[in-house]
């Protein structure tokens, strides 16, 4: 949370538009025009759905920049024109920006939905049948394994979150690769090594 607050706060908007235009550059080398096209298509619609048909993006701006007409000029009003208004509506901007970045994000990691898929369902699989077989043959199921097992999923957890709201520019398998890495420690670390008794 401190992250998002410090982007919109600190971040040049120049500096995240800079950002997407690399991350659109290394989707269409990773990925393809069709892929880069589809996440764009779908990260705008999402935008869309969200924040402008529900009416947030639009309340947002009459909160925060009330119309010129509606303004006071007299006084320390003056100040407000000339630094705290702009200022308001370069963050504003920023955080536009922000959203679509993290909604091109979150495309790109359900591009990849099918294939994670199929990386997690063999580990969970495995990961229970070791449980079941240890159940039976009274092996040792290690609480050492399923507490770092744990720990790494939740270390993994939190790269992907600072990652979908990072404003630099990643490589688009990042996100996919940490999900894949997510469900097999999950599967074959966590899973595999639970408590016996339930």
């Amino acid at each position: 949370m401190l992250e998002i607050l410090l982007i919109v706060c600190l971040a040049p908007t120049s500096w995240i538009q800079k950002t997407a235009k690399s991350e659109a550059q290394m989707i269409y080398d990773y990925l393809g025009t069709d892929t880069l096209q589809h996440v764009h298509t779908k990260s705008v619609l999402w935008y869309r759905d969200l924040f402008q048909r529900t009416g947030i993006e639009r309340s947002v701006r009459e909160i925060m920049l009330p119309a010129p007409s509606d303004r006071p000029k007299k006084g320390m009003d003056a100040i407000g024109e000339k630094v705290f208004f702009p200022y308001i509506r370069d963050r504003g901007e920023a955080v536009s920006d922000l959203l679509h970045q993290l909604l091109r994000r979150l495309a790109i990691l359900l591009v990849w939905l099918p294939f994670i898929l199929i990386v997690s369902i063999p580990a969970f699989w495995d990961g229970y049948m070791s449980w079941k077989i240890k159940r039976t043959n009274f092996a040792y199921t290690s609480p050492f394994i399923h507490k770092y097992g744990s720990k790494l999923s939740g270390t993994l957890i939190l790269i992907a979150l600072i990652s979908l709201f990072a404003p630099i520019a990643i490589p688009p398998m990042l996100l996919p690769m940490l999900a894949m890495a997510l469900v097999i420690t999950m599967g074959i670390f966590m899973v595999s090594n639970m408590p016996k008794q339930v």
